[in-house]
């Protein structure tokens, strides 16, 4: 009994051992794994750092050459932000204008500075476009995500590619279209007059990101049934 008794301890002995190798064995081949994971990140590593100093080396001393470039772009931003306003101002900017906020435009986009925050469709802040992006959202319709296409130029055939009417016959509730400008300019309809104009509620006319309503004349625009 007592040789049985011992003869059953190694045996126990015996498989716990060779438990115990097959879990070094795992933990080993992992170790491996994680080893030559390393490596290929190090690798990687020094790859990005390699041309990250090419990058420099190319550019060093040509700081002065791309500030002057990009002065030169911002001045030209500028000039046809100034010519989109005075368009757009022209056409529809002469109407009662509220301030920052109106058209029930939510108070964390209309209090913040204008281009300060991306909305819900990934339209800046106090601009037309964000401003009748809500309105068509919060009027239960869908108002698809527009980011990164968000020139209320572009609207129409963005719309027109989603499958969303656009014609030249208004309707409460439609937006507006203008393609005047560098950068043309979108409007909410309230309402539709029986001697061809239209009531129109919008953002950023005047290029000040401030809320201001209008009777206009709906000849020439487009108009997106959403």
């Amino acid at each position: 009994q007592y040789l049985d008794t011992i003869k059953d301890h190694i045996q126990e002995q015996s498989s716990a051992i060779v438990q115990l190798k097959a879990d070094l064995e795992k933990q080993k081949a992992e170790m491996e794994i994680a080893i030559k994971q390393q490596s290929d990140l190090s690798q990687a590593l020094a790859i990005q750092q390699a041309e990250a100093a090419q990058i420099l080396s190319v550019t060093r001393g040509e700081e002065g050459r791309y500030a002057q470039l990009a002065s030169a772009n911002n001045a030209k931003a500028e000039e046809l932000k100034r010519q989109q306003a005075a368009i757009i101002s022209s056409q529809f900017g002469r109407g009662s204008t509220a301030g920052s906020c109106g058209g029930g435009y939510p108070a964390k986009w209309c209090n913040a500075p204008q281009d300060s925050l991306v909305d819900d469709w990934g339209m800046y802040n106090r601009e037309c476009v964000s401003y009748t992006a809500f309105k068509v959202a919060s009027s239960g319709r869908y108002m698809p995500y527009w980011g990164g296409r968000g020139n209320a130029k572009q609207w129409p055939d963005n719309a027109r590619a989603a499958g969303i009417p656009v014609d030249g016959n208004p309707r409460a509730g439609d937006v507006a279209a203008s393609l005047s400008g560098p950068y043309g300019h979108v409007m909410y309809v309230e309402r539709v007059n029986g001697n061809g104009t239209i009531d129109i509620s919008q953002y950023n006319a005047e290029n000040q990101g401030l809320y201001s309503t209008n009777t206009i004349s709906a000849s020439g625009l487009q108009f997106i049934h959403f």
